[in-house]
């Protein structure tokens, strides 16, 4: 379901379009040529797509019809990327070579076809990347209990006093509490479309703090 969302999913790019770091489509690269070219995700299904095309007509009755099947689809893309490559000083192939997760797979058969007619001119080397795993997923943080922090907890006990919101939070998550209260290192604001629960409680305790503040005191 994840990988199907963001198969469909579409990120718009900003830039100067004569300076810097162009990040392009395949189809957007075509008549231009640069000196150092980054393709990723150049994995068999991925680039070329291959079979996997979102269309309700089966390829019989493409085939039958004259219609574009997924064979000149890649070959499309096959023609844009060895024009990429043609003028280039520098080309990057980044893939995956895990079988799973997202991007997994076999690595895509434009690499295996450099391989294979490798020309004089041409330099291939490969590497390979993995990420560094800590030895330890986490460490506990310890906060010691120094006089500053003693006099915030005791500013905040005689000023605004401790909500059972604040409570709440220390029991659940102490170094949040510590970040949000003792520090003042709130998150962002973020604008909502509805209403948060936490929201609508802020209202009613703020409504009724109004509506009661005048009869204070009073019996």
């Amino acid at each position: 379901m994840y990988k199907q969302v963001i198969d469909l999913a579409e990120v718009s790019f900003e830039g100067e379009p004569l300076s810097g770091l162009q990040v392009m489509g395949v189809l957007e690269s075509r008549v231009l040529d640069f000196e150092n070219v980054i393709i990723t995700s150049v994995n068999e299904g991925k680039f070329p797509s291959g079979k996997s095309q979102n269309s309700f007509i089966p390829y019989d009755v493409k085939r039958e019809l004259g219609l574009p099947t997924y064979k000149e689809k890649d070959a499309i893309y096959s023609y844009h990327f060895y024009h990429l490559l043609h003028r280039a000083k520098k080309v990057y192939l980044l893939y995956n070579t895990d079988n799973e997760g997202i991007d997994a797979g076999e690595k895509s058969r434009f690499i295996t076809q450099l391989e294979i007619e490798k020309q004089p001119n041409h330099i291939i080397t490969h590497k390979i990347y993995n990420a560094v795993l800590p030895e330890k997923a986490y460490s506990i943080m310890n906060v010691p209990k120094s006089g500053l922090m003693l006099e915030r907890l005791k500013e905040i006990a005689t000023v605004k006093g401790f909500s059972p919101s604040s409570l709440t939070t220390y029991i659940r998550n102490p170094i949040q509490f510590y970040f949000q209260r003792i520090l003042r290192i709130n998150e962002m604001d973020e604008v909502e479309e509805n209403i948060a629960v936490n929201t609508l409680g802020t209202i009613i305790h703020e409504a009724l703090e109004e509506l009661y503040k005048p009869y204070l005191n009073h019996y």
